[in-house]
């Protein structure tokens, strides 16, 4: 192998690791989070974990981005300075923007929603009545995520920029649909509150 070949290899293994994190972060986030409206409260352990599990996200997008970043730059230099046809890709331009919606919606998190599941420790009803921000913020993680991988999967479909960002507005709906449901029926089945 040269020494390219080596670097390409790591840089892949670094994007695909990235993408695990976040992806298993993401859904594991969401998981607990559907497990405690059940519960009706967040426990400080709990906490704890749902923080650890937002780092996880946080450096998967971080290892992703900056994995994506020396991907393109290492093409370019093996290009002999000239720019990667992937960089004027559809697939390529959508992924970047689902990354910019990750980081987007990573700092909605860090600022709106984690500062409520940790008043709710103390304040259960809180979450009850925070459920609508809760669910968006995590069907716009799950979804952003997933379709990251999915894309990168099926990019030899060439689909148009519209296209691919159609799909995932598809699934984006369908997730926050799918979570406001899963949420009002726990809440309902609990003490006959109402979301």
């Amino acid at each position: 192998m040269t020494s390219y070949e080596i670097i390409y290899a790591a840089l892949v293994l670094a994007h695909i690791v990235g993408t695990a994190l976040g992806v298993g972060g993401a859904t594991i986030s969401d998981w607990m989070f559907v497990r405690t409206v059940k519960n009706r409260r967040l426990t400080a352990a709990e906490l704890g974990f749902l923080d650890a599990l937002s780092k996880a996200v946080w450096a998967g997008a971080l290892l992703l981005g900056i994995s994506g970043l020396l991907l393109i730059l290492a093409m370019y230099l093996n290009g002999g300075g000239k720019l990667p046809p992937i960089m004027f890709s559809e697939p390529f331009r959508a992924k970047l923007t689902l990354v910019v919606i990750i980081l987007i919606n990573g700092l909605v998190f860090k600022r709106r929603v984690f500062p409520i599941l940790s008043k709710s420790v103390e304040q259960p009803e809180l979450l009850q009545s925070s459920t609508g921000i809760l669910s968006v913020t995590g069907a716009i993680s799950v979804a952003s995520w997933y379709m990251v991988v999915f894309i990168s999967v099926f990019h030899e479909l060439r689909f148009p920029y519209e296209i691919w960002m159609g799909i995932y507005a598809a699934i984006l709906v369908g997730a926050a649909l799918s979570a406001r449901l899963v949420l009002r029926l726990l809440l309902r089945k609990g003490h006959g509150l109402k979301p």
